[in-house]
């Protein structure tokens, strides 16, 4: 019954933010340590925040964006608690910022960081599977604004790639 609650357990709960967890709690296995492993993710989303709409808008749209997400009761309450919420919304944060970035470039260089970061965003949690079509969703209406078929194209065979790397997490 173990071996078969353990296996559910496997293939229910993505395992990224779980391996994650354990090379953090390589160092030390207390409760303060890994609940600061959450604190730590939280603290990289609010900079990762703050990097992100410097790039995009300007420094004062940066710091009420970060003044934002630091305050969010949903998060703050979450980067205190060892849950994987932080490392879901950084990983969309920066799947947003490479998506937004790969159809407003002529370069591609990013794409397999982009297919590496959806990918992780799609194996840490239950959730991530709908941050990544909402990726998705965003390329092929900004692919279809931009009138970019061959890029819309490359677009949707980077996310099926993901799609099905995805599948024994969804099953």
């Amino acid at each position: 019954l173990i071996i078969l609650y353990s296996l559910w357990d496997l293939i229910y709960t993505p395992p990224v933010y779980y391996m994650f967890l354990d090379m953090w709690g390589g160092i030390s296995k207390t409760d303060f340590w890994l609940t600061f492993s959450s604190i730590f993710l939280h603290s990289l989303l609010c900079s990762s925040v703050f990097y992100v709409t410097n790039n995009i808008f300007n420094k004062r749209i940066a710091f009420i964006a970060v003044l934002l997400v630091f305050s969010s009761p949903l998060l703050l309450e979450y980067s205190i608690r060892l849950r994987m919420y932080s490392s879901v919304a950084l990983l969309s944060l920066w799947a947003f910022y490479l998506s937004h970035y790969w159809f407003n470039t002529k370069k591609k260089h990013q794409t397999k960081i982009l297919f590496l970061i959806n990918l992780l965003l799609a194996n840490v949690h239950a959730v991530g599977i709908l941050f990544v079509f909402s990726h998705f969703l965003y390329g092929v209406i900004k692919g279809i604004q931009t009138k970019q078929i061959n890029r819309l194209y490359y677009w949707i065979g980077v996310f099926f790639g993901v799609f099905i790397l995805t599948l024994p997490s969804m099953a």
